[in-house]
Formats: C-alpha cells, structure tokens, sequence
C-alpha cells in the first residue's frame, strides 16, 4: 500500500522549518572547549583606607599563578544603606563564592566594603569607592593586578 502525497506534506513542512544553517551558509561550529578554572587564594579583611578610626575593608580573591590579571571591582548592593562585601565573597555552604567563580576564569577580583547611609551621608560611599579602586591600583604588583586593566 502506498501513502498519498498529501499524507507525507505536514511531515515535509516541519522538516522545512526545522531551524539550520540558511543556504549559502556553513553549518555552526561545536563551542570550544572551556579552559578549566585556575586556583584560586582569597584573603579577607584587607584594610583599604581608615576613616574616622573606622578600617574599611576589602576582600581579594586572585589566581594563585601567572598574571597580571585584568581586576574587577564589586561592591555589594543595599541603595548604600544595607549589605556587606561579604554578599559577594561568601558562597552558599560548601560552595564557591561570586568573587572565586569570576577569579577562577582570570581576573583578581575584590568584594569592596564601603560606609553605609544614613550615619554616613552620600558621598561617602563614592569616595570609599574610589579611595578601594586607588589601594588596589597602588597594591597591583603585589595582588598580580594589570594597573590597566579595571571593571
């Protein structure tokens, strides 16, 4: 037995419109494969500046060879009123942190901890930022930080 033609159309239809490469175009290419993450250090509670006789503190989290690595800078959300540096470079238990995670991929990156609003009034907050941003530029030796190289 034999089936009609219009039978087969709908199947003929999807296989149309199945997605692919247009004519004329290669078919993609497989994803490269990911480079496996490279070790990491973090030191914690690193004095940037001090106001007031308060210490202001960052976190490092950096490959632990090679370098220097482009540096990316965190500072935790909260509208400058509420949140910690520590919301970025503690993970959940027995997990990795945001800061090890981006670290682990080539960056040396720095959770920043700045004053709070409203006991420290805007603009604290950005000027904790730049004075953090500062620190780690003058510290780029030491932490294998590309001096350039800021996110």
């Amino acid at each position: 037995m034999t089936r009609p033609l219009a039978a087969l159309a709908p199947g003929l239809l999807l296989a149309a419109a199945a997605p692919g490469p247009a004519r004329g175009q290669d078919a993609p290419r497989p994803a490269a494969p990911k480079p496996a993450p490279l070790a990491v250090k973090t030191e914690t509670n690193v004095v940037y500046d001090t106001i007031d006789r308060q210490d202001l503190l960052l976190d490092v989290c950096a490959p632990t060879e090679g370098g220097p690595y482009p540096c990316v800078v965190l500072f935790h959300g909260g509208a400058w009123v509420m949140g910690s540096r520590k919301d970025l470079s503690v993970g959940p238990k027995g997990g990795t942190s945001l800061m090890e995670d981006v670290a682990a991929r080539g960056y040396v990156v720095a959770s920043v901890g700045y004053r709070l609003a409203p006991k420290h009034p805007f603009p604290a907050q950005i000027q904790d930022a730049r004075a953090a941003v500062r620190f780690l530029r003058a510290k780029a030796k030491a932490y294998r930080i590309d001096p350039d190289r800021f996110a």
